[in-house]
């Protein structure tokens, strides 16, 4: 009887563990609370798009100053290098020794000029003392004229040992400066793309030890369309590009046109600096360029937190459904250009209006259960401004 009655708890326990299990998965797994923030039409200056690429602002092929067997070489291909860090180094045994011994020269000739101003204050008491003595008709002319003689003498070696001093430092300088130049040194921070030397090979004055280029700063040539020569001729104007790898948007500074349009294609070059203190751009990498037409036109913008990226490209994760049982679902977008905080996209695909993932979407999945708690972040911060 005990075990019948065990056997009925047992049963009950496990169909009440059954109906709990089977009610969770009938509901699924909870919303994830996001924010999101509604795709709107506004009226902006339009951009049209254009083709370039990035190239460094500055390419140096660093030569040697001074011949010499290469004793050290810094640094390899790929490798960044800050403004004045040593990338090789050549042998200077043999100006070291030319050093030394025109700083013994200048010794000589200092311990020379010494000994010449002695002899000139010697004479010059003896002249003093003879003329003083003249006045009083107790000297000849003769002992005079010999002591003035040699007062110039010493006077005229004094001379010589001072500029053989002056002529030691000098050489003595340009042999310093030809030891400093057999360290050779990056002349701005880069990054180095090729090596032209090898360690023990023999490096002749003037030859390139390797090829430096800047990558802090890039800058961006794009083909504009000629019909926009007026528009970008009138000043700075406020381009942009966008990189495909990371669909990260980048301005582009201090812009400036080359007025020589291309006759076969009908555009003309506008180059400008774009920064890349994180290092992820690369000079030759194309990119795609935004470049204002002067013209305000109305387009659908979103929300630049919004766009999510995958393998096949971008996307938002639209909300939709009543708030008790909104669902997250992906859509694909076009983005055109962007501007400070938001992204024009080609209309179509997402309506105005339309609430958009702008906090939360990391941890979403295509229909995801999804509860809104308000605007994003930056919206919210944009309206309690106003």
């Amino acid at each position: 009887m005990t075990i019948n009655r065990i056997a009925v708890f047992v049963s009950a326990a496990v169909l009440t563990v059954a109906g709990a299990i089977a009610q969770d998965e009938s509901q699924g797994p909870p919303p994830s609370p996001v924010r999101a923030d509604a795709a709107v039409l506004e009226v902006i200056g339009d951009q049209t798009r254009v083709t370039g690429n990035l190239r460094p602002k500055r390419r140096a092929s660093v030569a040697v100053e001074e011949a010499g067997l290469v004793i050290e070489l810094a640094t390899d291909e790929g490798e960044r290098v800050a403004a004045g860090d040593v990338l090789a180094r050549l042998d200077s045994d043999v100006l070291g020794l030319e050093l030394a011994a025109a700083e013994q020269d200048r010794t000589v000739a200092e311990a020379q000029a010494t000994e010449q101003q002695a002899w000139v204050e010697f004479w010059q008491q003896e002249l003093q003392a003879l003329e003083n003595a003249r006045s009083r008709g107790a000297v000849n002319d003769q002992e005079l004229r010999r002591t003035r003689t040699e007062l110039a003498t010493s006077r005229a070696r004094l001379s010589i040992a001072e500029n053989s001093v002056s002529l030691a430092d000098a050489r003595a300088a340009v042999l310093r400066q030809r030891l400093n130049d057999t360290t050779l040194r990056a002349p701005f921070a880069g990054i180095v793309v090729r090596m032209q030397t090898e360690l023990g090979q023999w490096a002749n004055q003037g030859d390139t030890v390797l090829e430096l280029v800047e990558i802090d700063t890039l800058e961006a040539w794009l083909d504009v369309p000629q019909r926009l020569l007026p528009t970008v001729s009138a000043g700075n104007v406020e381009a942009s590009i966008r990189i495909d790898a990371t669909g990260e948007t980048k301005a582009v500074q201090k812009s400036r046109a080359v007025r020589d349009v291309n006759p076969v294609s009908r555009s003309f070059t506008l180059i400008g600096d774009v920064s890349n203190a994180d290092g992820m751009l690369a000079p030759g990498a194309s990119v795609i360029g935004f470049v204002p037409t002067g013209e305000r036109v109305e387009r659908l913008t979103i929300h630049k937190d919004a766009v999510q990226r995958n393998d096949t490209g971008q996307f938002v994760y639209v909300v939709t459904g009543p708030p008790d049982a909104a669902v997250a679902r992906p859509v694909r977008i076009k983005p055109l250009f962007q501007t400070a905080s938001r992204v024009v996209i080609e209309a179509g695909s997402v309506n105005a209006g339309d609430q958009l993932v702008t906090e939360g979407a990391a941890r979403l999945f295509p229909m995801s259960p999804v509860r809104v708690n308000g605007p994003a972040k930056a919206q919210a911060a944009a309206n309690g401004s106003n």
